[in-house]
């Protein structure tokens, strides 16, 4: 299982679960309402991660870093610093700069903030991600014995990372043909998880995340 831990990490989660949503129909009037807020993020359709993140990890302001271009945001401060001065005056000037900036922007932050951050389970979320992704782009097929048996086969023949989640680590039997067997157990566990994923979704579409709250 994958661990998700690092800022990039868990944008990245945030990243394709709004891509996801955004081919949901049935989310159409939330996705509309919340497009402003995503604007910044703009182009993502069909957009790698990886690229998206070289030009828009700066929304994050994950750290301190050296830029070569200047992106058009209002979360951050842009300073020149001459290399001809100490490091001591120079760390005094910036504290100083970004301390009026603060000061002025009302301590307002970034807009792209995690919802119940301190509970983010990265590890889970991105299991249900793949799970829900699967069923939904498979035409949402009823959930059953059958359908964990193909769930099952996706997640094991995978040319990259072959892990399962844990749901699905242990059939609870064997066919003599060969196909794992799930039980009705094992089933309302998916059941449950594919709720929760679009619970996710939903508030995804909304622009909250992580959002991975119990369904109610």
């Amino acid at each position: 299982m994958p661990i998700v831990n690092t800022l990039r990490q868990k944008v990245r989660l945030w990243f394709e679960f709004y891509q996801l949503v955004r081919t949901d129909e049935n989310l159409n009037q939330h996705i509309a309402a919340s497009e402003d807020y995503y604007r910044h993020w703009f182009p993502i359709d069909g957009v790698k991660f990886d690229n998206w993140w070289r030009e828009k990890g700066y929304l994050f302001g994950e750290r301190v870093r050296r830029i070569d271009t200047i992106p058009n945001t209002s979360g951050e401060l842009f300073v020149a610093i001459p290399l001809s001065d100490s490091v001591t005056r120079s760390l005094e000037d910036v504290k100083q700069l970004v301390l009026e900036a603060q000061k002025r922007r009302g301590g307002r932050q970034s807009p792209y903030r995690f919802t119940g951050d301190a509970g983010f389970r990265g590890d889970k979320l991105y299991a249900t991600l793949m799970v829900y992704k699967h069923w939904f782009t498979s035409g949402c097929p009823a959930v059953n014995p059958g359908y964990l048996e193909q769930l099952y086969r996706f997640f094991k023949t995978r040319k990259r990372a072959r892990w399962v989640p844990y749901i699905l680590s242990s059939p609870s039997d064997v066919a003599p043909s060969g196909k794992p067997v799930f039980s009705e157990n094992q089933v309302r566990q998916v059941r449950r998880d594919l709720k929760n994923g679009a619970h996710v979704c939903k508030e995804v579409a909304q622009g909250r995340f992580p959002g991975n709250k119990p369904s109610k």
